[in-house]
């Protein structure tokens, strides 16, 4: 990486050279010129790409790269200039990111409570990827310090907790906060929204037919919005096989994506009759359940130790 001066607070590098080198090495990929190397992998057996894709995954990652052109900058770098399109902006989260499907991926004992050994490790892992090796164990113990103390010592789940929370704010929730300040600050219209319903699918026999149950402090996991979204408790079609739906999930799907639309008719999300969502600046959000709920910001503790205490260790 060409700078780790600061953790980054967006999944955006300027520079993949280094994982796409590992992934080519696990394939045997020697070829140098693009053309030919997407020729070999359109060639090859994707098991084969996916077993190298998931070998090492966190030093793996495929994500938004400065390109000058798409991406003329970092995204951190275009919020630090100021430089945001003027238009109406809904940003959101859910408040157990990393608690799912994103966790059950750094070890099958996740759902069933890891070590404090275990927790640290990973944590320690993913800190690398974007801090110097002299100021990983300082950060290290800052942050599992910071979420640790926030769970009883008799929580079984407690490491598990520990790594999703530092996973679902580090990559979706701070950046995502930090966004909305930016953007609001800046004059713009900006509504934040914050889901805690949990799918029955995840828990409950009866909804989830043959899908495998998600840990238990598992509660909106990452994308489960995109199902209120895309409107899924209220199609015929399966788009998620044998799964079902509660009748207050079709009601709050319903009622999600007339919300959607709205903003996308008219810049407010707004619809006669319902709970308002403020806008941010009034630094209250949406909470995303049935019935709607509006709360005033809970996040100013995570954000200001990622937006304060870490850099200050970075120094």
């Amino acid at each position: 990486m060409k700078d780790k001066k600061k953790l980054r607070f967006c999944m955006m590098r300027d520079d993949l050279s280094e994982p796409v080198k590992l992934i080519l090495d696990e394939l045997k990929i020697t070829a140098t010129e693009p053309e030919e190397i997407v020729k070999q992998l359109k060639a090859m057996d994707a098991k084969k790409i996916t077993k190298a894709l998931d070998s090492n995954a966190e030093k793996k990652m495929l994500v938004p790269t400065v390109d000058g052109k798409f991406h003329p900058k970092n995204t951190q770098k275009l919020l630090e200039e100021g430089k945001y399109n003027p238009v109406p902006y809904i940003i959101g989260f859910n408040n157990t990111e990393g608690a799912g499907m994103l966790g059950s991926n750094f070890t099958e004992d996740f759902p069933k409570g890891l070590s404090e050994e275990t927790a640290k490790s990973i944590i320690s892992g993913m800190l690398a990827e974007g801090i110097p090796a002299d100021k990983l164990e300082s950060v290290n113990k800052a942050v599992t310090d910071f979420y640790s103390k926030q769970l009883d010592d008799g929580d079984k789940y407690k490491w598990s907790k520990v790594v999703a929370s530092y996973f679902g704010d580090s990559f979706f929730i701070v950046p995502s906060i930090g966004q909305a300040i930016a953007h609001s600050g800046a004059g713009h219209d900006t509504y934040v929204y914050y889901m805690t319903q949990q799918p029955r699918m995840h828990h409950d026999d009866a909804y989830a037919g043959k899908i495998k149950p998600k840990a238990v402090f598992c509660e909106a996991d990452h994308g489960d919005d995109i199902m209120l979204t895309m409107g899924y408790p209220l199609m015929n079609c399966k788009f998620i096989p044998q799964a079902g739906f509660s009748d207050t999930e079709k009601k709050l799907s319903k009622q999600w994506m007339k919300t959607i639309c709205q903003f996308a008719k008219t810049g407010n999300p707004n619809c006669d009759g319902e709970k308002e969502w403020p806008k941010y600046d009034t630094k209250k959000f949406l909470e995303l359940k049935w019935p709607y709920d509006v709360r005033t910001d809970i996040f100013e503790k995570r954000f200001k130790f990622w937006s304060e205490k870490i850099p200050a260790l970075l120094k």
